[in-house]
């Protein structure tokens, strides 16, 4: 399924990765974060669709899978992609 994917992919995570990069350098963004603040923005960016199916929260919760019930309903997505992270 990951394969199929058409835009949460490995592709929209580099994408979303090089505007944080830009906004941080290129926009002057950098100077109001601190170094720790950078390297949590840019992990977020490439991390923050992690595993994603393309599917919404709703859909989720809706069919009653294993996702929606692993967290509730609450954020379903949103605690996947971290989990995902840190596994």
């Amino acid at each position: 399924r990951q394969d199929t994917v058409l835009y949460h992919n490995n592709v929209h995570a580099a994408d979303v990765t090089q505007c944080v990069h830009a906004l941080l350098l290129q926009f002057g963004f950098a100077a109001y974060f601190d170094q720790l603040s950078i390297l949590a923005l840019l992990l977020g960016a490439i991390v923050h669709d992690m595993g994603h199916d393309g599917r919404t929260n709703s859909y989720h919760a809706n069919v009653c899978d294993d996702i929606a019930l692993t967290y509730n309903d609450i954020s379903v997505l949103e605690n996947m992609h971290i989990s995902k992270t840190f596994k």
